[in-house]
């Protein structure tokens, strides 16, 4: 009797121990990190148990057992947390805007599934994450050597300038696509995920953007993590001119004025005519006075101009665009200026 007792006795110790080990280990591979790290280096953390934090921005399907959870110091990044059945109870009384702690397995689609709540004082490790400044342009040119360029960005970001040709959303994966141009004619596409939408759409054609990426891809394949836009006038003193003049040089020598004016912020005097809108809410106005200029508007400096009757006289300050048209010369970043 007493040494089937003791035989149960050491095997309740073993598994015990067994349990123990088996909690440190997960306790030891957990890898803690921000979202904004976890997204742009998914490959990284591919099937990885990971302790991360965020902010809830909501609840999906009406249930409370799954949410998305945007980064506190980036909120454009986000991630859709799955919990486990036994964490119900406690995520029942969460609200949208707190601030929460989860543990969960990584998958790169921005998924955390098998997640459960810790404590809110459990700490992050916030990454700095090395950005190289580049062009579209550049890119290009070096993904054409793909394992090359793959290696130069492995767990970097990439961050560069470019002009918005047009805005698309995908029903399917909720992502947002923004095409570039850089100022060499180089386009590109680049990708955002859905908590991007409301400033992504705000967007309008022509509008200058900075974006910060990465690829983790052999392939360019851009995927967003942070987008500002950039007033191109701002901080720059622009030539005032004489619309009749400019004109006449114009139609005189078309490819030398343009390298004249090319990307420089002019201020001319003219009458508007035909304001129309595009579909993506940006407005064009031509402007004439002895010479015809086309005129684009962001969805912003185009509130300036409703009101504002056809053939009026107005000042109007734009970026000197390049064009082959004969016919127009065209300004981007419009805005209307002050006498």
């Amino acid at each position: 009797m007493g040494k089937v007792f003791y035989t149960i006795l050491i095997t309740c110790f073993t598994l015990l121990n067994v349990n123990a080990q088996r909690e440190a280990i997960k306790t030891k591979t957990s890898s803690s990190v921000d979202i904004y790290e976890l997204l742009a280096s998914s490959n990284k953390y591919r099937n990885k148990t990971i302790i991360t934090e965020g902010i809830i921005s909501s609840f999906s399907s009406g249930t409370s057992n799954y949410i998305y959870l945007k980064d506190t110091r980036r909120p454009g990044n986000s991630l859709y947390v799955d919990f486990r059945k036994d964490q119900k109870g406690k995520i029942l009384n969460l609200a949208v805007g707190q601030r929460i702690v989860v543990k969960g397995q990584f998958e790169p689609s921005s998924y955390l599934r098998k997640a459960e709540l810790l404590p809110s004082n459990t700490k992050i490790e916030a990454v700095e994450i090395p950005v190289i400044e580049t062009t579209l342009t550049l890119l290009n040119e070096e993904y054409k050597v793909p394992l090359r360029a793959a290696e130069k960005y492995k767990g970097k970001h990439m961050k560069f300038s470019a002009r918005v040709t047009s805005i698309s959303t995908s029903s399917s994966s909720n992502r947002v696509y923004l095409y570039l141009e850089d100022d060499n004619g180089t386009r590109e596409s680049c990708y955002f995920s859905s908590s991007f939408r409301n400033d992504l759409l705000d967007l309008s054609k022509n509008d200058y953007v900075e974006i910060t990426a990465y690829c983790n891809e052999a392939h360019l394949y851009l995927k967003g993590v942070a987008l500002k836009v950039i007033d191109r006038i701002a901080d720059r003193e622009p030539i005032k001119v004489l619309m009749s003049r400019l004109w006449s040089a114009y139609k005189k020598d078309p490819i030398g004025t343009s390298e004249k004016y090319n990307n420089q912020p002019i201020i001319v005097r003219g009458k508007l005519n035909r304001i129309s809108t595009s579909s993506d809410g940006s407005i064009s106005a031509n402007l004439y006075d002895r010479g015809h200029f086309s005129c684009s508007f962001s969805k912003k400096d185009a509130v300036e101009l409703k009101g504002i009757s056809p053939r009026r006289s107005v000042y109007v300050i734009g970026i000197v665009s390049p064009s082959s048209n004969k016919d127009y010369i065209y300004l981007e970043s419009c805005r209307l200026q002050k006498k």
